[in-house]
């Protein structure tokens, strides 16, 4: 490789110059000669951060599997099955779908049993029953053609959400979709969206609109797409704003029992009239066996 790029960088008179990488450990892990490494990776991501014309349909292709995917793990339950089955059955999915996941699997949340309410990511070792009734939280990651995808929703296994408050909060959780998909247009800010998903918790009549997780970031080919320092010296923090041709996942929250939990993860398209979902699965949870 060093070879290679030496050579590269000789073709275009690029040797004894000043170079930005978005990844400068590669730069230097090559040991390039003669040759400036400077980091740039925040000039990139702002360039990236709004899509082309191909790259949005890139996106909805990689959203389009990662939503096929999930139906056919969905599918291949059934009494009995583990965590670790349903890993098996969404990477084999996907790999069936000509997609790439990485170990130790596509499914990054992780799901504590009973009453408890953390919020923690997968390990990979999960391997426990998945029952009828578990309010299952799909967030799948993967590649197609180099292209990430993001995104999944609530799943109860083999059933619908129980009466009473249960209903309530995937109602809210439906409407917090909904409301932020008109707001998510050009010139918004993520702090006021934010803002906005938990006034709508509230108005919703979710018993604490305080405890719902919500949160936005940037998707594409390394997955985030966001600076993490602007031109002017400044942090941008979580505070960003939205212009059109972006491309943002939703991630909405509200905390609870593995009988009580709802989630949903949309991937938002940013158009003048509004953010357009790559999903075509709509709010609600997913519901049954198949």
């Amino acid at each position: 490789m060093k070879s290679a790029l030496n050579g590269a960088l000789k073709d275009l008179s690029l040797l004894g110059k000043n170079m930005g990488f978005d990844e400068p450990a590669f730069a230097m892990r090559s040991g390039l000669d003669d040759l400036t490494v400077v980091d740039a990776y925040d000039p990139l991501m702002f360039a990236r951060s709004v899509k082309t014309p191909t790259e949005l349909e890139l996106l909805r292709r990689s959203s389009r599997l990662n939503e096929t995917a999930i139906h056919q793990t969905i599918a291949s339950w059934d009494k009995g099955a583990t965590w670790r089955d349903l890993n098996i059955a969404y990477a084999t999915a996907v790999a069936e779908l000509g997609g790439f996941v990485r170990d130790p699997g596509g499914m990054v949340w992780g799901h504590p049993r009973g009453t408890e309410e953390t919020i923690m990511l997968a390990t990979g070792f999960e391997d426990t029953e998945v029952e009828a009734g578990t309010h299952v939280m799909f967030d799948c990651h993967g590649t197609i053609d180099l292209y990430c995808w993001d995104g999944g929703k609530c799943w109860v296994v083999d059933g619908e959400p129980a009466n009473g408050d249960v209903q309530k909060w995937a109602a809210a959780t439906s409407a917090v979709w909904e409301t932020l998909l008109a707001a998510m247009r050009p010139g918004a800010k993520v702090r006021d969206l934010q803002s906005i998903a938990r006034d709508t918790y509230r108005k919703a009549g979710v018993t604490d609109p305080d405890r719902a997780v919500i949160f936005f970031h940037g998707l594409g080919l390394s997955h985030m797409e966001l600076e993490l320092m602007t031109s002017s010296g400044e942090r941008p923090g979580g505070n960003w704003t939205l212009e059109e041709g972006m491309v943002a996942p939703i991630h909405l929250l509200y905390p609870g029992s593995e009988h009580d939990r709802s989630w949903c993860e949309e991937v938002v398209e940013i158009c003048a009239d509004g953010g357009k979902p790559m999903f075509s699965w709509g709010p609600d949870p997913l519901v049954g066996s198949a």
